[in-house]
């Protein structure tokens, strides 16, 4: 801190003071959103999850204190994650990568409630097939999105909507698609080996879809995300040697992927 300050006498006042205390405080960053902003984003999150995570919280309870005097489980994780909530919900700005810290406590929820239904202690209460038609109709709506996305570039209703889909992309989400189907039936078939092998096949078929994801979804946010289609495109009309302007854009990356230089 001390070399960073000695190099850039501004260095503590941008750090500290304007990318901390007044993001949060004011809307000099120009993020501000809805109150209740990270509401969808945690629903969001919890997906594929949330629908097997209904079925887990209606047929059990979360395991309790082994003592009178020790604190709640339930009570400290739901603290926990509520503190961090308000704190980011009280922001004056707002980003999706804020709501990172919400998601440990969340797990850790849901692992020790998962870990009680898979004991059993609780009597099944029924409600399964509701419960699995829940499950084909996320399935159905992930498979639709996964397809629809493509189609967004003939969309001419949002002015700055720009969307670059490669010509493979129909390849890069057969995995999500089958990861999808098999959501939809195979932990029910393994459920016959008792609750522990439901719960495995949905965590492995969950893994399998969200790593299935990661390539099909770099190709389509590069554009968002990366210099490297602007730069393939400089490279084809700025002359080799010459400086590389910007406006109202500003591609850091931009010099390293081009190799030009910048004013």
């Amino acid at each position: 801190m001390i070399l960073a300050q000695w190099a850039d006498r501004d260095f503590l006042w941008f750090f500290f003071v304007r990318e901390h205390f007044l993001r949060y405080t004011t809307t000099l960053h120009e993020r501000e959103n809805i109150f209740l902003y990270y509401v969808p984003v945690v629903i969001l999150g919890a997906l594929p999850w949330l629908p097997f995570l209904w079925r887990v919280v209606r047929e059990s309870r979360f395991p309790e204190a082994p003592d009178e005097e020790t604190v709640s489980p339930l009570s400290f994780l739901l603290t926990w994650f509520l503190f961090i909530f308000f704190f980011f919900t009280l922001s004056s700005s707002k980003l999706i990568p804020y709501a990172a810290p919400l998601f440990p406590p969340l797990a850790v929820l849901v692992g020790a409630w998962c870990g009680a239904w898979v004991e059993g202690k609780v009597p099944k209460t029924g409600g399964t097939v509701k419960h699995r038609c829940l499950v084909i109709f996320q399935s159905s709506l992930f498979i639709a999105a996964l397809i629809f996305l493509p189609l967004l570039k003939y969309f001419k209703g949002e002015k700055y909507l720009s969307i670059f889909v490669s010509y493979d992309w129909w390849l890069w989400i057969v995995p999500a698609v089958v990861a999808l189907v098999a959501l939809a039936v195979v932990p029910y078939r393994m459920e016959r080996f008792g609750r522990g092998a439901w719960f495995f096949t949905v965590y492995l078929l969950c893994a399998f879809f969200l790593g299935s994801l990661v390539f099909p979804m770099a190709r389509f946010l590069e554009p968002y995300t990366s210099a490297w289609t602007v730069a393939q495109a400089a490279r084809q009309v700025v002359p080799g040697g010459e400086l590389l302007y910007q406006f109202r854009i500003s591609l850091t990356a931009s010099t390293f992927t081009t190799g030009f230089g910048r004013p």
